[in-house]
């Protein structure tokens, strides 16, 4: 008697195998992890527009966090500028984030992180709104608004 034949295995869509080997491994050699997601509504800006050139100026586009530096912002002064018996402290950010044009080093301060530090957390992209500042020839985005890609 011959052991039956195994069953036939379906070929999986792309982007399913593509999951199940971010899943699996962490990364992906083939694509950029953003190909997991349905991006075609992101709009036309990228990481690679956060330059120099886009020195004050608003700026939405999506991307992933790949790192972060939690820190304390410290105030001495009221929002009335007088000084406080006390040093006051309020968490803030510092996050890298990435699309498949570029990195791009985000600033998250108190208010801002109070109200989206949560979206960190989820590992999804993020659609991320802010103005690009630029400091010793270096072009950062100060994050004003974040929200889940799929929100």
């Amino acid at each position: 008697m011959r052991d039956p034949l195994p069953p036939a295995l379906r070929d999986l869509p792309r982007v399913e195998v593509l999951r199940r080997r971010w899943v699996t491994l962490g990364c992906l050699a083939e694509a950029h992890p953003l190909a997991l997601w349905h991006l075609s509504a992101r709009g036309p800006q990228r990481c690679r527009d956060v330059t120099a050139a886009n020195q004050g100026q608003p700026m939405s586009f999506v991307a992933r966090a790949i790192s972060r530096k939690d820190v304390s912002a410290t105030y001495r002064t009221d929002a009335h500028g007088r000084e406080l018996a006390q040093p006051r402290y309020a968490p803030m950010s510092f996050v890298t984030v990435e699309d498949e044009t570029a990195l791009v080093e985000t600033t998250w301060f108190p208010e801002t992180y109070a109200r989206h530090a949560g979206l960190l957390e989820r590992g999804e992209p993020l659609r991320l709104r802010g103005v690009i500042e630029v400091e010793h020839g270096c072009a950062t985005m100060r994050v004003e608004w974040a929200t889940l890609l799929t929100a």
